[in-house]
């Protein structure tokens, strides 16, 4: 009976292969799932949060005054979605929203919701 040997190339294609799809589920698993943000100070969340104050008013006629971004979630979708909680103030009453805003490909950021955070 011959041996396998580990350089055998139906075996080598073989490992290549399950390597592979391996890897490919990994990376679905990740496309399309929400992830915490780690670094909830970055400028450019900020700025993303300011975005959906600034369309929020836009779309509703509102007059809130973005505060900071507290928390939030990306996913990578054609593009990026963030999924963020945010405090804006109305007059001197400061409240939390969660506003949802996607980056398309073409880098074009679009508010997809703006909803009161309705506190436990």
């Amino acid at each position: 009976m011959k041996k396998q040997s580990c350089a055998d190339p139906l075996l080598i294609s073989a490992r290549l292969l399950l390597l592979l799809l391996a890897t490919d589920c990994v990376v679905r698993a990740q496309t399309g799932s929400y992830f915490p943000i780690t670094n909830i100070k970055d400028p450019y969340l900020q700025e993303v949060g300011q975005f959906a104050v600034k369309e929020y008013n836009r779309e509703s006629k509102g007059e809130l005054k973005f505060v900071k971004v507290l928390n939030g979630e990306e996913q990578a979708v054609a593009g990026y979605s963030y999924k963020l909680v945010l405090a804006a103030e109305s007059g001197s009453v400061t409240t939390n929203y969660e506003a949802v805003v996607w980056e398309d490909p073409q880098q074009v950021t679009h508010l997809v919701s703006f909803n009161h955070v309705i506190d436990n």
